[in-house]
């Protein structure tokens, strides 16, 4: 697994990319989508025959960070891959107009009018900063809503690597959430 990880990392594994560095006779095509280039980076994250496991593992880290959460914030309420105007049904209206209103995690405090938007992104580990970005750009407008609103609002955009590795703010940002170390070491590692 060490030896895969080092070799995809470096883009050393045999696909037909690489293979076509090497010779160019060789088709540098995805044999699995037939459209794009077969390299690590878009087996591991990019191609549409494999869409279905790329969600699947998106979901399951989702859904492990939602549950600590819970154990953590218990007063807190949790919605998971939930409609925003669902869980803010007073601001409804204003909701339904933005693109992007399905936060992996929405932690809601209604009594101080707290909410964290926790975010999570598995990206091929180039592309960390790209996946940040896009994650902030793309729920800004919801939280600017929020904002507006009276709620005091944080965005926690977590990124994951599809070969293991974590952006570096990943633990930083699972402690604003009040999770111990020793459950975030699990989780990174259950990652």
């Amino acid at each position: 697994m060490v030896q895969f990880a080092i070799k995809a990392r470096l883009s050393l594994l045999p696909t037909n990319f690489t293979l076509h560095i090497w010779n160019r006779d060789n088709n540098p095509i995805c044999p699995f989508c037939r459209s794009h280039t077969e390299s690590i980076a878009h087996l591991l994250k990019g191609c549409r025959e494999f869409h279905n496991y790329y969600n699947r593992r998106h979901n399951r880290i989702a859904d492990k960070i939602a549950n600590d959460i819970k154990l953590s914030l218990p007063r807190y309420r949790i919605h998971s891959n939930m409609l925003a105007e669902n869980v803010f049904p007073e601001i409804s209206e204003l909701i339904t107009v933005l693109t992007h209103r399905k936060p992996d995690v929405l932690v809601i405090d209604r009594v101080s009018k707290v909410c964290f938007i926790v975010e999570v992104k598995v990206c091929f580990d180039l592309y960390f900063d790209y996946a940040y970005a896009e994650k902030l750009e793309r729920y800004m407008p919801l939280l600017n809503i929020l904002v507006e609103s009276g709620w005091t609002v944080k965005l926690f955009p977590l990124c994951f690597g599809s070969l293991g590795c974590i952006k570096d703010d990943v633990w930083k940002c699972l402690r604003k959430l009040s999770i111990e170390s020793y459950d975030i070491k699990e989780i990174l590692q259950w990652c």
